[in-house]
């Protein structure tokens, strides 16, 4: 009743979810601040980032499922690629409470000027209380939802193909 009240006295695109796009958001990042995915159950915002990353032709992003044991190659992965500008997932976040103070030095780092300005930090969680502020401060945050219209869904899967892949087939115009 709520989402018919709000349809009626303001619109249908109140109820609606914006939709998401990877691209708008790396446009508005920089190097020095991170991109930080809240995860909600059933969404993958890695695998948009692929496809992105796929689509205009990057080079390939790096990625690291966060855990007990992966201190050491987590520092040397963020020296390595944000000294060569290569981008750097660390995945499931929430995994390694012990580790936040050390995510909190790095992000804060990332506003040195030896940071390669193509440097891009991303990084997945879900929500929890230890999460350090200071880095959600800093972030780009996304929480992305899992879509349940139609009109959405096809939207989304429409933005992810490129003008080449609906042009590849012998008769485009149709097929768009």
């Amino acid at each position: 009743m709520i989402e018919d009240f709000i349809k009626d006295k303001l619109g249908p695109h109140f109820i609606r979810p914006p939709i998401f796009s990877i691209s708008e958001c790396i446009k508005e990042s920089t190097a020095s601040e991170p991109i930080i995915f809240i995860n909600s159950p059933g969404s993958d915002p890695i695998k948009e980032l692929q496809k992105y990353v796929e689509r205009e032709n990057l080079k390939e992003f790096k990625k690291l499922s966060l855990g007990q044991g992966q201190e050491k190659q987590a520092l040397s992965m963020f020296k390595k690629f944000s000294d060569d500008g290569v981008w750097l997932v660390y995945q499931n976040t929430h995994l390694f409470k012990s580790w936040m103070p050390q995510l909190e030095k790095l992000v804060e780092d990332m506003s040195k000027p030896e940071i390669n300005p193509n440097f891009r930090l991303f990084l997945t969680t879900n929500e929890n209380d230890y999460f350090p502020v200071s880095i959600l401060q800093k972030g780009i945050k996304l929480s992305v939802e899992i879509i349940s219209d139609v009109k959405s869904i096809m939207y989304t899967n429409y933005k992810n193909y490129s003008d080449d892949y609906f042009e590849s087939c012998r008769t485009p115009e149709v097929f768009k």
